[in-house]
């Protein structure tokens, strides 16, 4: 998602790719404001606002439920 943020000149980072873990100190760098991106109707965009609504679900989840995490584990894809 960020390569594609990338491409449309939404978001800034340094290097190619961004790794979990390896690069979680790296900034990201929003090129133009959030308002104006969130107008934007980009394949980008909608794959992010439901990546993050998914996250804030299980984020949730982990504060009321106990068994949360093996909720997040089942639910994850291939």
């Amino acid at each position: 998602m960020l390569i594609q943020a990338r491409k449309y000149e939404l978001a800034d980072f340094e290097g190619e790719m961004l790794y979990q873990r390896q690069d979680d100190d790296k900034i990201i760098r929003l090129l133009k404001p959030i308002k104006k991106i969130r107008k934007l109707d980009l394949p980008v965009i909608r794959s992010i606002v439901f990546q993050s609504l998914t996250i804030t679900i299980l984020q949730t989840r982990s504060r009321s439920d106990p068994k949360s995490s093996s909720l997040r584990r089942q639910n994850r894809g291939p």
